[in-house]
């Protein structure tokens, strides 16, 4: 069975993990949404390991603005700042 691709030709677990290096920068190997949808971004350069972190790469940046992920991650942030 192939897993299913809609964000951009990713996958959920690529486009998850693609999305907290966009959010939070480089993450910690214990706070990884998905070590297999990691993987598989290393495999393809958008993103990259050292020493326990995983990063976005130019290309992976290139990718999440295409995507328009800065947009999506200012309505995320208006949205934790509203009052609830």
């Amino acid at each position: 069975m192939t897993e299913r691709r809609d964000h951009d030709g990713l996958t959920g677990a690529e486009w998850e993990v693609l999305w907290c290096l966009f959010i939070h920068g480089p993450t910690g190997d214990g706070n990884v949404p998905s070590k297999s949808g990691r993987d598989s971004l290393i495999e393809g350069g958008w993103a990259f390991h050292y020493d326990g972190w995983t990063a976005i790469s130019d290309k992976g940046l290139r990718a999440a603005l295409r995507m328009e992920m800065d947009r999506k991650r200012e309505k995320w942030l208006r949205a934790r700042r509203t009052p609830r």
